[in-house]
């Protein structure tokens, strides 16, 4: 026998390619998988048609299942012919083989599949993903040849990974159940799996690895560094964030895996944004309410999920790891605050080390400071609930609270001098000798806090005290005083829980008051190695290093030079962002309404990460000329704005910086293709072939998936 039979078990080690050693592999698991056969590399196209002519009595499938196909790094997809719909008979079988065949090359093996045709009701492709509670399936009614394609967008779907067919009728059970059987056959790790259902059945027609995992449109939450930081932030303190991301553990203090290849804080409009939606996906793994993400947080993912006591339970070692480490995250806390207290200046003048410094600063307070909220959101909660909590907070001196008090220490000294309270009230420091002895010693104490002192680029209090000077002179100015805290029976009642939760709220504020320190130390190295790289021309400014990225600052250290015209760009661009009103709440993307806002403004689905402003090249199919109209603009500055993509725009994409699709599926193969290029692309524009032209100057955002007429 000249062909291979799918089923056999013996495809893999007959040498045959992954592509459909796979398949054979899931048959003999149990999968459900149509008929099929390969075509050897080299067997004669005559002889494997008869047998093959013998075998399948319905129309088939003839595809690619070449050897340079479906690899752990790159999928090829849509490259290489596939013909559909072909009849089982001698001749059109060999025409299709040999036209396969003449699509791939002769350097690696030329495996030909031949499948029976499936008559689907719903077809399309799913991911999944571990790390991800839900699959993400992209489908079409009827044949999924132009969603793969790109010729149709399809409909997006996802689907609970602990879902079973309750409803064998329901063909999303089918498919979660196929899902679930090809994790049980290969493993859970990223796949990306082609299936069709015909209303009785769910089948596989391919599978191999995720080689680009798609961006999915995830919930942000700005709480917290709405608090902590200016808005915007810095450029350099939202870089140093966005770095430091992926080493963060969450608020949750242990994700437990399920933030396998997922950031915990992305970047939209220059604003660093927690992920909700992968706290809530934690709290739904270990069958936690999910509300509790936005009793914390102040936001919500858009939908609810109660408890689940089932998985409570088979989660108890994850709850235990969890109940362990916020018994202990007061004393882990304080040995932290302990190291960055002590923080040593960074020695030289090269930006990487601090750095490298003020992100495991970061990450260290990040990671603690969560840890102890956690610990005390419980009892914190009850204890709020039952209506004792002011009390309690009354009564607790925590560093914070501190630094006020020595405030009013401070005004205290100045209460009844006029003079004195003139000069505070300028923000200027008194001529009086018991206000500076005071004075020098609440700098010693609290000179290393500032206000937005979360953001580097910010002066601590020692180095602009204006702002508590004139606090102390309206203090000073002043007679009110606070009205005692009284007790009740509530309070009472509630001091066992407070006894519990004072002590982590304690040591979080003196943490983030002993991390300051360190904070305090990174600026002023930072600071340091800016005057130097100004001396030697480095840099215009030496101010200028809050207005660029951890990466431009360590490009610094390698000779780079960074240019008035640059800075004027990134400033143009953070004002730009600063005027941005941005949401508390927000998704990474709108797929509910993708349709263009205007002619000059078009929104679609994000395929990658990245901003690319430029020159616009219009086409819909490819071709080896060059336009006049894009003048000398350089690849990285020309934007592609295409119909639809596929293999055969491969050539073009390396000669622009970004990709803008009108009509196209997130999991198409040309989708694939983008993401594995890394490149800016979005998709699913639905009209910028014609509300753009050849030459127009337009900002392709694909982080947002906007493209804008500049």
């Amino acid at each position: 026998m000249i062909i291979q039979l799918l089923g056999s078990g013996t495809l893999t080690t007959a040498g045959i390619s992954s592509k459909a050693a796979r398949l054979d592999d899931a048959i003999v698991g149990g999968l459900a998988v149509p008929t099929a056969s390969v075509v050897p590399d080299g067997a004669d196209a005559s002889e494997a048609s008869l047998e093959l002519s013998a075998r399948h009595t319905r129309n088939v499938a003839v595809r690619s299942a070449f050897g340079a196909e479906d690899r752990d790094d790159q999928s090829l997809a849509g490259h290489f012919d596939s013909i559909l719909n072909v009849k089982p008979a001698v001749e059109s079988l060999r025409a299709a083989i040999d036209r396969v065949r003449a699509s791939g090359g002769s350097q690696y093996r030329r495996d030909v599949l031949v499948m029976d045709m499936v008559n689907p009701n719903q077809a399309g492709v799913a991911f999944s993903e571990p790390g991800w509670l839900d699959d993400l399936v992209n489908y079409t009614d009827g044949l999924g040849d132009d969603l793969l394609s790109g010729e149709e967008a399809g409909k997006r779907l996802e689907l609970d990974r602990r879902r079973r067919a309750e409803d064998t009728d329901a063909w999303q059970g089918r498919l979660a159940g196929l899902l679930d059987q090809c994790r049980n056959c290969f493993g859970d790790s990223g796949w990306d799996i082609e299936f069709a259902d015909d209303g009785t059945t769910c089948w596989l027609l391919q599978i191999r690895p995720i080689t680009s995992s798609p961006l999915r449109n995830e919930w942000f939450t700005l709480a917290n560094h709405r608090e902590i930081l200016p808005d915007p932030p810095s450029v350099f303190m939202t870089s140093l964030i966005a770095e430091a991301s992926p080493q963060l553990s969450g608020p949750l203090g242990i994700l437990d895996g399920a933030a396998e290849g997922r950031r915990f804080i992305e970047v939209f409009d220059r604003r660093p944004y927690l992920n909700l939606s992968l706290l809530t996906d934690f709290l739904r793994k270990i069958g936690l309410p999910t509300s509790l993400v936005a009793d914390s947080l102040g936001g919500s993912d858009g939908r609810s999920v109660p408890a689940d006591p089932m998985h409570l339970v088979r989660q108890t070692p994850t709850l235990g790891r969890m109940g362990l480490r916020q018994l202990a995250a007061a004393r882990t806390a304080r040995r932290v605050a302990e190291t960055m207290a002590a923080v040593e200046p960074s020695p030289g003048d090269r930006f990487g080390p601090v750095v490298e410094a003020a992100c495991a600063s970061y990450v260290a307070l990040v990671d603690q400071m969560a840890s102890l909220a956690t610990a005390m959101a419980v009892p914190i909660s009850i204890v709020g609930k039952v209506g004792s909590l002011d009390y309690h907070l009354r009564k607790q001196r925590t560093a914070a609270t501190q630094m006020l008090d020595d405030i009013h220490s401070l005004a205290n000294l100045v209460r009844s001098k006029p003079d004195v309270l003139a000069q505070l009230e300028l923000g200027q420091i008194p001529d009086d000798a018991g206000f500076k002895t005071g004075w020098n010693q609440w700098l010693s104490k609290h000179g290393q806090r500032g206000q937005f002192e979360s953001d580097l680029s910010k002066p601590r209090y020692s180095e602009d005290p204006t702002p508590i000077l004139k606090t102390v002179g309206r203090i000073a100015a002043t007679s009110r005083t606070a009205p005692p805290a009284s007790s009740s029976w509530k309070a009472l009642l509630t001091t066992p829980l407070w006894i519990f939760a004072r002590g982590p709220m304690s040591a979080r504020e003196s943490l983030r008051a002993d991390a300051m320190h360190a904070f305090a130390q990174h600026r002023s190295d930072l600071v340091r190695c800016a005057l130097a790289a100004q001396e030697r021309g480095a840099l215009p400014a030496a101010e200028d290093i809050w207005m660029l990225t951890t990466d431009e600052l360590r490009s610094l250290d390698e000779g780079h030079q960074i240019t008035e015209a640059h800075l004027a760009e990134r400033t143009a661009d953070f004002e730009r962002c600063a005027a941005i009103d941005a949401p508390d709440i927000r998704q990474r993307f709108h797929t509910s309404d993708l349709a263009e806002l205007n002619d000059s403004n078009l929104t679609g689905l994000p395929l990658t990460s990245g901003l690319v402003e430029g020159v616009a090249w219009v086409l819909r199919e490819p071709t080896a000329e060059r336009p006049t109209e894009l003048g000398e603009a350089a690849a990285d500055q020309v934007i592609l704005i295409a119909r639809s993509v596929d293999a055969g725009w491969v050539p073009l994409f390396g000669q622009v910086g970004g990709v803008a699709v009108d009509i196209g599926g997130d999991l198409s193969h040309g989708s694939i293709i983008l993401r594995e290029l890394g490149l800016p692309a979005i998709t699913n524009t639905r009209r910028g072939t014609s509300a753009f032209a050849t030459g127009d100057r337009v900002r392709l955002d694909a982080r947002s998936g906007t493209l804008t007429r500049i």
